[in-house]
């Protein structure tokens, strides 16, 4: 490795411009923006409260399958490569459970009833305990259902007079 001393513009031009070329390359590189990413998002913690209301019962041990669900923040990144990266955890997904999470996050407040009926009968005991899982994890949050919240608007907006 050489030792690069800069003392003189004119000198050192042909320097700084070589080395704004390699950090040009290095930025530019899709490999190194995706470990970048990577890194970033791993650092990056949610916080955000247990809903107590829904997990906290031990007499209920799976979601209410009218509760609406929600990625957490964060997590989104890393779907299009099937996985989650979420409290600084890289978690791969099985590619039918990715295209569900995709689901999720495009579709805040889905309920949890919608993603049941596309799921084949005989999986969705399996997938209810899932996204029980998932919330008490927090990789998931729950919410008003996505139909509550849309009936909660269109009221709003009938009192005031648009539709």
């Amino acid at each position: 490795m050489q030792l690069i001393g800069l003392a003189c513009w004119q000198e050192d031009r042909h320097v700084l411009a070589d080395m704004g070329q390699q950090v040009s390359a290095f930025v530019q590189a899709a490999e190194n923006y995706q470990r970048f990413m990577e890194q970033f998002h791993a650092g990056k913690r949610d916080e955000a409260a247990l809903a107590l209301e829904h997990l906290g019962d031990p007499g209920q041990d799976l979601l209410d399958t009218q509760a609406g669900l929600n990625l957490r923040a964060h997590c989104a990144f890393g779907l299009s490569q099937d996985c989650l990266i979420h409290d600084g955890n890289k978690i791969a997904l099985a590619p039918r459970l990715a295209d569900l999470m995709r689901l999720i996050a495009n579709s805040p407040g889905v309920p949890v009833a919608t993603l049941l009926a596309r799921t084949p009968v005989e999986e969705r005991k399996a997938l209810l305990a899932l996204l029980t899982q998932f919330c008490r994890q927090e990789l998931l949050f729950i919410s008003e259902p996505l139909s509550a919240v849309l009936s909660a608007d269109t009221r709003q907006s009938e009192q005031h007079g648009s539709v």
